[in-house]
């Protein structure tokens, strides 16, 4: 199991950037898992720690807004001069009330990794899982909670943080009785194509349809004794479509059969490999 991040507010914001270029709100007329949840979305995420860059016909102003922010991945220039790029932020820091103490702990019982010790904490506990929730007290207005994992959940943006959503709706007060809360510190940097964010399509304000591509995702987590900064950026590219969604060449860089047919009779068949890969001079 690999770490991984889910923070669809960023979506949320790049799409909402594009209000402004398409001449005002848009609407889906067809979508995935995320496009049902885009208005519940919006709702919370006019705050001051979620930003967004759209740019037409280039890709350097996103490109520069996310390198502003501390994000690695860059978008490649559309196309078509019409065709628009997106990002989306969500960049929180947070502060620990008291700096934590430096310690280790044995990650798996078996590796020795960097951690921190606190002994100030809230602890809760819910109906639907089955392990102690922790709230770190932090100076900034933030609830930052941590518990252990108890499954899998689909690593597509989407899924944790929903789950976590419903999480912590049904907190109530523990009864557990603990000393310190013990946890790694963590250096986390990943980043990927984002399948959510394509092949959603919109009708804009004036009258366009778009249809999204390229979706990128970056996802950070730093955490030691003194807070931790969390931030996700995701994006990709919003088509007018009428233009061709780019898609993957397929390149035959393998053996492979080749033939020919005439009413579904094979008259020619033949095995291509390595060993005869040249121009012909002719077709003779």
């Amino acid at each position: 199991m690999k770490s991984y991040v889910s923070a669809p507010h960023a979506i949320t914001q790049a799409l909402n950037e594009l209000k402004p270029l398409l001449g005002g709100d848009f609407k889906f007329t067809s979508g995935n898992e995320y496009t049902e949840r885009h208005a519940e979305l919006t709702k919370a995420a006019a705050v001051e720690f979620i930003s967004g860059k759209a740019s037409v016909g280039s890709a350097a102003p996103v490109n520069e807004f996310l390198k502003s922010h501390g994000f690695t991945i860059e978008f490649d220039n559309p196309r078509n001069p019409n065709d628009i790029v997106t990002a989306g932020v969500v960049n929180i820091l947070v502060r620990w009330a008291n700096e934590l103490d430096k310690t280790t702990l044995l990650w798996g019982k078996s590796r020795s990794v960097p951690a921190v010790s606190c002994d100030h904490y809230g602890d809760f506990a819910s109906a639907l899982h089955p392990h102690p929730v922790f709230q770190l007290p932090v100076k900034e207005n933030f609830q930052v909670h941590l518990t252990k994992a108890d499954r899998d959940l689909p690593d597509n943006f989407l899924g944790l943080q929903l789950h976590l959503q419903r999480l912590q709706s049904s907190l109530t007060r523990g009864l557990y009785k603990f000393e310190d809360l013990i946890l790694p510190m963590v250096n986390l940097d990943v980043s990927g194509d984002l399948p959510i964010f394509n092949d959603i399509h919109m009708l804009g304000a004036d009258g366009q349809a778009y249809v999204t591509a390229s979706g990128k995702f970056q996802g950070i987590l730093k955490l030691n004794e003194k807070g931790a900064r969390a931030k996700a950026a995701a994006g990709g590219m919003i088509l007018c479509s009428s233009v061709r969604m780019p898609k993957p060449d397929y390149i035959m860089d393998e053996p492979f059969w080749f033939w020919i047919a005439r009413d579904g009779v094979v008259y020619f068949a033949a095995l291509i490999c390595g060993d005869c890969l040249s121009e012909p001079t002719n077709l003779d």
